[in-house]
């Protein structure tokens, strides 16, 4: 569905009245599934993957509801964030070993954190906490190669896996929607001259519905795919699988299920 030359909330759902609906049916599900899973205490992925899901439930919203008060270039960049959680849950549940490298990262964001909070207000971790960190965050440098480089003095990797957004999105299906949800983005968030010239004209509405909305059956997908692994899928979901294709008449993705789901076993 292309564009307008002036995307309008208004005119959206008058010509597609039912979306509303089937978009929060498969929103709703996010909170309702997290709250349904029992605590995978000794799972990594298992709790990363919840993590996640739960995490991007206000992306989710937000994206609507800045669409629906035509906030259509704050919708667009909220849909970066939605797109790299997703690829990166989806990645972690195929790939459960890469679920410590995700969490063992995190000593490097809590001592950046914390060196500026200690900065701008004095405060500070008693000194056996802030000793364990700083240990924690120097394992973490060595191990994601945080060092600069002898020779052009470059970090060689800056988040948790050296894979970029555009590899993730690849090996786990959804490379599909990668200009759509993460490179046009881009560069309306960074100040990219491009960015700032475009800017002044209108952000494409419709392919940022309708990303959001693949993005939920993602989310979805994967938590039955990891969770629920060789039974067939519920009722509710195959509806919001059908529901998403009645309101958007042409996909990119199967969302890697068959022609009908018909309560096909994942």
């Amino acid at each position: 569905m292309p564009d307008s030359d002036e995307p309008s909330w208004e005119k959206f759902t008058q010509e597609n009245p039912a979306f509303t609906s089937v978009y929060y049916k498969a929103w709703q599900m996010l909170p309702e599934f997290f709250l349904a899973t029992p605590a995978p205490e000794h799972d990594a992925a298992g709790m990363v993957v919840l993590q996640l899901m739960m995490a991007s439930i206000s992306d989710f919203d937000d994206i609507m509801l800045l669409s629906s008060q035509n906030g259509h270039f704050g919708a667009l960049k909220l849909l970066r964030c939605a797109f790299e959680r997703a690829i990166t849950l989806k990645y972690i549940a195929q790939n459960p070993k890469e679920a410590e490298a995700f969490v063992e990262f995190d000593a490097l964001d809590w001592q950046r954190i914390l060196v500026g909070i200690e900065g701008k207000s004095g405060l500070r971790m008693s000194e056996t906490s802030q000793k364990n960190l700083d240990n924690a965050a120097d394992r973490a440098r060595k191990k994601f190669r945080q060092e600069p480089c002898d020779k052009c003095g470059l970090r060689k990797q800056t988040t948790w896996t050296p894979q970029s957004a555009r590899d993730l999105s690849k090996r786990v299906g959804m490379d599909y929607m990668f200009f759509d949800a993460f490179e046009l983005p881009s560069k309306f968030i960074h100040p990219t001259y491009w960015g700032t010239h475009e800017a002044a004209s209108s952000a494409p509405m419709y392919n940022t519905l309708k990303h959001a909305h693949e993005l939920l059956l993602e989310i979805i997908l994967v938590h039955h795919r990891y969770f629920h692994e060789g039974e067939q899928i519920s009722q509710s979901v195959e509806d919001v699988i059908q529901n998403f294709f009645s309101v958007w008449k042409y996909s990119e993705t199967d969302f890697g299920l068959p022609d009908r789901p018909g309560r096909i076993v994942l």
